[in-house]
């Protein structure tokens, strides 16, 4: 914090020792700036406007939407979506990718058993 800074907030004249209007009227002034300018009021619209849902939600007739049956193609809804989502996740080619893996992995050994017999026969070649 600078000096200026520090003056300007403590900066209190005689008269306005029981008066803070200016020193309060400034720091309004302050707050308004910032809130203005980082935009915070559309953050606060939003959430005011859910605010206004969720007290719509909590005024809603639940037992009455039990009551009609409405709840339950709703929860069917749901999970219908949930199945197809979870489908969506799996790996559709897991057993080709699977087989895949195993052939490198094979390819893998035969290589270093193929390295390794070389590597024995250059090592008796150079006993002899």
């Amino acid at each position: 914090m600078s000096v200026p800074s520090i003056i300007r907030d403590v900066e209190l004249v005689g008269e306005h020792l029981f008066d803070h209007t200016p020193i309060v009227r400034n720091e309004i002034n302050r707050f308004v700036e910032r809130f203005e300018k980082n935009e915070r009021h559309r953050e606060f619209d939003g959430i005011l406007r859910t605010s206004h849902a969720l007290i719509e939600a909590v005024e809603s007739p639940v037992e009455a939407l039990f009551n009609t049956g409405k709840m339950r193609k709703i929860t069917d809804d749901i999970n219908a979506l949930t199945t197809r989502i979870q489908d969506l996740i799996q790996p559709q080619y897991g057993k080709e990718h699977e087989i895949y893996l195993a052939d490198i992995a094979k390819s893998q050994r035969e290589y270093l058993d193929l390295c390794r017999s070389e590597a024995l026969r250059k090592m008796r070649n150079l006993t002899q």
